[in-house]
């Protein structure tokens, strides 16, 4: 019996240091401002992911930590976050000048994939391209950007632009 409790003592001992944590922590960029993709310079994004004809806004990064075990198959989900988001400002498509609502979209850059994807937060954006296999890349950084669908061409970079609607 001494035993017994002695075994399942240990075992309670050893399965605390067996546990891990995975954080994710959210960092906002201090100022959204919009501009051709191929000027946008965020911390974890290389140069030329976005193109010239895109108009982009970097929103911030997400960093994801594990301690104490490894980190599989992340899936990012937004509980009442919009997938599409529209801006009030200068768009010229008919009418130079003109000042009209447009439409955006969150992309994401992960370093896992090495590719710009849609986000789509209310069916889960996976980050690894669905895969389960154990993530060497700790802590993993993932830059959030805003992605017009619109050619860049018909903007006014560094223009003033207003949320019209939209939660992220």
């Amino acid at each position: 019996m001494k035993r017994r409790v002695f075994l399942t003592v240990l075992l309670c001992l050893a399965s605390q240091l067996l546990m891990g944590a995975i954080t994710a922590t959210y960092v906002a960029n201090q100022s959204l401002y919009f501009d051709k993709g191929n000027k946008i310079n965020a911390p974890n994004t290389p140069v030329g992911i976005f193109g010239a004809k895109d108009f982009v806004g970097y929103l911030g990064t997400i960093t994801i930590t594990a301690v104490g075990e490894q980190l599989r198959g992340p899936i990012l989900y937004g509980v009442g976050t919009s997938n599409d988001f529209e801006f009030y400002g200068p768009f010229d498509l008919w009418n130079p000048n003109e000042i009209v609502a447009s439409w955006f979209n969150i992309y994401m850059y992960s370093p896992l994939t090495n590719e710009k994807k849609k986000v789509y937060f209310a069916s889960g954006a996976d980050i690894n391209g669905w895969g389960n296999d154990p993530i060497a890349k700790n802590p993993l950084a993932i830059d959030l950007f805003l992605v017009s669908n619109y050619d860049a061409k018909h903007y006014t970079p560094n223009a003033q632009y207003t949320l019209v609607s939209g939660t992220f």
